[in-house]
């Protein structure tokens, strides 16, 4: 079982005391190359702080004879007091094969990675619940604005009714009025009733009453 807190230990160590205490140490590399899982593979760490290999623009590998293939890339490679010293990344190889010129990355790097990996992550998930809930105010801001626009709609019809309403008001009372200024000036425009003067005479005449003086 390898024994990653002796691996967080082992990187308090000074540089310089790391680059003597890896040459010629004895490490395994663990992985599953062609798929056959759980091998373990033997050899020492020959150099450190490997640089223009050509494998990336930043390198500072550890090299290593122990036998490296096609799927231990991502597996430990582990020195023999159980440390995690590097992990397994490629080989330098004219077949395909190892040829005993293997390449780990230093797990103090690979260390810097994963936790720069991790907060990333952790700001990925910060930013992922603040577009969840930007998203749902969004949302919510919509459907208020849905309601306020058919407010507003519904708001301009009623004011379009109560301005007919208020036209066919002013109408009728035009029309009421003009029909009263009609019978006003008809009204006076009617001759007066003709009067007659009838003598006491004829009024008894039509009466059947004849007065006689005496």
């Amino acid at each position: 079982m390898f024994n990653y807190q002796s691996s967080q230990n082992f990187l308090r160590h000074r540089r310089d005391e790391r680059l003597h205490s890896f040459h010629h140490r004895l490490v395994i590399a663990v992985g599953a190359p062609f798929g056959l899982t759980q091998t373990v593979t033997q050899g020492s760490i020959s150099a450190t702080g490997r640089q223009d290999v050509g494998i990336s623009d930043y390198e500072d590998f550890l090299q290593t004879d122990a036998a490296i293939n096609p799927g231990n890339s991502g597996g430990p490679l582990v020195n023999a007091l159980g440390q995690v010293v590097g992990v397994n990344s490629s080989i330098f190889s004219n077949t395909g094969g190892s040829i005993g010129m293997g390449f780990a990355i230093p797990i103090e790097r690979a260390l810097r990675v994963a936790d720069e990996l991790e907060r990333v992550l952790r700001e990925k998930s910060v930013l992922e619940e603040r577009v969840a809930a930007l998203t749902e105010h969004l949302r919510v801001f919509r459907e208020r604005e849905s309601a306020m626009n058919e407010a507003l709609v519904a708001a301009q019809q009623l004011r379009e009714e109560i301005e007919e309403v208020r036209a066919s008001a002013a109408a009728e009372r035009q029309r009421a009025l003009a029909q009263a200024e009609v019978k006003a000036s008809m009204a006076s425009r009617r001759p007066p009733p003709a009067s007659t003067n009838v003598s006491p005479t004829a009024a008894s005449a039509a009466s059947g009453t004849i007065s006689t003086r005496r």
